[in-house]
């Protein structure tokens, strides 16, 4: 099933659960957030902790589907952007934030066999911004910078939630738009990739000269995410990147040189392989160190001696890296990503403290807060406050976080720090 059929029905299914709010937010007893337990394979603790970890699967459709607020928002954004298929979570239009939480402009980018594609750049606030919000830290320039690519028949703006959180962390952030006739099979995103990293290096782009071209970083999304994972170990000028459950196709080239850390972020649910992206229980335990061969992205970093991590996400699918409306895959899944891209951009491409205090994150067995200040996604609605709750992890144990269907690991500082089941714990 191609990707884009897949969004599509997603959205219908996920647009009758919303028709029943009150269901989805009272009746089920099932825990997403505590210990998923160790049962043993073929019993009927297994079988129900494999349908409760699909409803989980699935909760932010039920979290945004009875949130009176997202549906309102949702309205008042398409207002905002006229003429648009803007199609985003609408707690994240930057309409909304630029010149308070981050600065934000939209720029055309060249697009690989002429003409020009449009883009979105993100930049950290500086004195024009007002009322920044005191959890925010404060950054000069230049700053290091992020490329994002958006996977296959998805746009550009469902990945606010990570190109505003890097904004606000001291990243310079580019986002682009591939055209409808590029944007499905997923075999365009990698020359589309290469020219905007030329653009963003370049003096063609208006944050030029507040960018630190040394520090350079590139994320991805499926079709994205196979892009940057070749695109960032060939460039030179790439320091850094993340790879958000790239898509299942796409092998590296045999004789591509490893040179670059990368994070491969992956979901419990092969969209590929269920229908409609739509998690379903396993009827057997799957092989741990799948879902299919992503796996041998960590093995082939690691096996090169370059620092790698593979992150597995409890309960996540294909499409929590895409919030739009109505919000399908999980609750956390987004946050918990988020925390750990920022960490290992941080890492990589900041220096002194921040990259020490980023190592730290990554290899933690509690979350902190340094990705809950950046939360501010379509979440539950709470009646008592009329207000948006997003979903935040600070304080949440990692073993509980992470998939207990496929291996976590880490390969760092060049193997001296290495974990081949954090959830089991290292």
């Amino acid at each position: 099933m191609s990707y884009r059929r897949s969004l599509i029905l997603a959205l219908a299914v996920a647009g009758l659960l919303a028709a029943s709010p009150a269901t989805a937010q009272t009746v089920s007893p099932i825990d997403c957030v505590g210990p998923a337990g160790d049962p043993q394979p073929g019993t009927p603790e297994w079988n129900r902790r494999e349908a409760e970890n699909a409803y989980c699967g699935e909760q932010r459709a039920y979290d945004t589907g009875s949130n009176p607020l997202f549906g309102a928002g949702w309205a008042e954004m398409q207002t905002r952007h006229p003429g648009e298929d803007f199609r985003a979570d609408p707690f994240r239009d930057p309409l909304l934030y630029s010149g308070s939480r981050f600065r934000y402009r939209t720029v055309t980018v060249p697009a690989p066999s002429g003409g020009t594609v449009p883009g979105m750049l993100f930049r950290p606030c500086d004195a024009t911004c007002v009322s920044r919000p005191g959890e925010l830290g404060s950054y000069k320039a230049p700053y290091p910078g992020v490329v994002i690519v958006h996977g296959g028949a998805a746009n550009q703006e469902m990945y606010l939630w990570a190109a505003e959180g890097l904004a606000e962390s001291g990243y310079e952030v580019l986002t682009f738009q591939l055209p409808t006739a590029d944007n499905l099979g997923g075999g365009a995103h990698y020359a589309y990739a290469k020219t905007a990293l030329d653009y963003f290096v370049s003096p063609a782009n208006p944050g030029y000269t507040q960018l630190d071209r040394s520090r350079i970083g590139l994320a991805g999304h499926s079709a994205g995410g196979v892009a940057v994972s070749q695109l960032g170990q060939e460039d030179p000028r790439v320091s850094a990147i993340v790879s958000w459950d790239r898509a299942k196709s796409g092998g590296m080239p045999p004789d591509l040189v490893m040179r670059t850390p990368v994070m491969f972020q992956m979901t419990d649910y092969l969209c590929q392989q269920v229908p409609v992206c739509v998690p379903q229980p396993y009827t057997e335990p799957p092989n741990p160190d799948g879902p299919g061969n992503k796996a041998e992205d960590f093995q082939r970093v690691s096996a090169a001696g370059i620092d790698s991590m593979q992150l597995a996400i409890r309960a996540s699918t294909h499409l929590d890296y895409t919030q739009f409306s109505p919000g399908t895959g999980s609750r956390y899944g987004a946050a918990v990503g988020f925390y750990y891209t920022l960490a290992w951009f941080d890492r990589y491409l900041k220096r002194g403290r921040a990259s020490k205090d980023a190592l730290a994150r990554l290899i933690g067995t509690r979350f902190d807060d340094s990705g809950d200040v950046h939360s501010i996604s379509g979440g539950v609605f709470d009646p008592t406050t009329a207000s948006n709750v997003p979903a935040l992890i600070a304080g949440q144990p990692v073993a509980d976080r992470l998939s207990f269907e496929f291996r976590s690991k880490y390969f760092l500082d060049g193997g001296s720090r290495t974990c081949g089941d954090m959830r089991a714990g290292c």
